[in-house]
């Protein structure tokens, strides 16, 4: 055989086509670099879902997102909520987004109870869900973000014995049953550690199921009935939410500790018609649920806690001013001021 190259042998020439075409074929089949197939392959749309885009922590969300995209380029969060407070309504939204590509649902319920359904639906269909502030007890969610119930009911007890100080030491309590997990941790926790300060008696616990408007109607039925009682303990907000903002929900001189978070009932403090509001620091805890998100996205398979707590935080007439600055803060996408509880 002639050589097509002077000097070459054809034999050689040939076994060096034969290693060109291997190495080419291999090279050829090798697969595209691994650290690219995230980017490529993996969606990146969170789905946050608030109460409502008519109350007050609408901006704060809006701020959390705006802060959390501009920290983390390439992620898209779809922040949605009915036009006003409505279980029915975030249980649609919940029921739209398991037909949609979203990759975590983050959710501030309004109704835990109600929306346990959807919850599961979302969850048992391998889309992770990251509730935030109250928790969807039995629904297969993810993460929960948010205050530890134990804790809001140790400190209402605690914050109770403190108004009660130069009072009849008695007690009036609302509360939802024990339908819903969180708020029975939360009654049991303050009948638990009510004892620890003192001699103080739980007059009555009223049972409003949840309902605002039955909230209302038994506590002022029963401030007529118990008017020198010493304090009364609000587990939610459920009777303020259908008071207006300058109306009284007890007779003047009557003392209030509420389990609750909207910086509309500060008015309510700065009054003296409210002594305490047992709250948690509400920036931190979407903060972590987004960052939570983003966690479950890259690394699904990995293991986390089933929670992330945050600051349970108790305003008075003397943290008040710190609280608005909270709020302040939050609107604009930054954190709680240092200073405070």
């Amino acid at each position: 055989m002639t050589s097509a190259i002077p000097g070459i042998p054809a034999c050689r020439l040939a076994n060096a086509a034969i290693l060109i075409t291997i190495v080419a074929t291999q090279f050829s089949c090798e697969p595209a670099p691994v650290e690219n197939a995230y980017e490529r392959d993996v969606p990146r749309l969170i789905a946050l879902i608030g109460e409502s885009e008519s109350d007050a922590a609408w901006p704060v969300l809006q701020a959390a997102v705006a802060r959390f995209k501009n920290d983390n380029p390439g992620f898209e969060v779809d922040l949605i909520a009915p036009p006003s407070p409505s279980p029915t309504g975030q249980q649609k939204l919940l029921d739209d987004l398991a037909k949609k590509t979203v990759s975590c649902v983050c959710i501030i319920p309004s109704d835990a109870l109600s929306l346990r359904s959807a919850v599961k639906q979302l969850a048992t269909g391998g889309r992770p869900v990251v509730t935030i502030g109250m928790d969807v007890p039995d629904s297969r969610r993810t993460v929960f973000s948010g205050p530890s119930e134990l804790e809001i009911g140790q400190a209402a007890a605690a914050a109770c014995a403190l108004t009660l100080e130069n009072r009849s030491p008695t007690v009036i309590t609302l509360h939802a049953g024990d339908a819903n997990a969180a708020y029975s941790v939360r009654r049991h926790a303050f009948a638990q550690n009510l004892p620890v300060h003192g001699s103080i008696q739980i007059l009555k616990e009223l049972d409003c199921s949840g309902n605002a408007f039955d909230a209302a109607d038994l506590i002022r039925r029963e401030s007529r009935n118990f008017p020198r009682v010493g304090c009364w303990v609000l587990f939610d907000d459920w009777p303020l939410r259908v008071t207006a903002r300058d109306v009284r929900l007890l007779p003047l001189g009557s003392r209030m500790v509420v389990c609750g978070d909207s910086p509309e009932y500060l008015d309510r403090v700065r009054r003296g018609e409210l002594q305490a509001m047992i709250t948690f620091d509400f920036f931190e805890a979407v903060e972590n649920a987004l960052a939570t998100a983003r966690a479950l996205i890259e690394n699904p398979t990995a293991e986390r806690p089933p929670f992330v707590m945050s600051k349970t935080l108790t305003i008075t007439i003397s943290e008040l001013d710190w609280y608005e600055r909270c709020w302040t803060n939050w609107r604009r996408g930054q954190r709680s001021p240092p200073e405070g509880p």
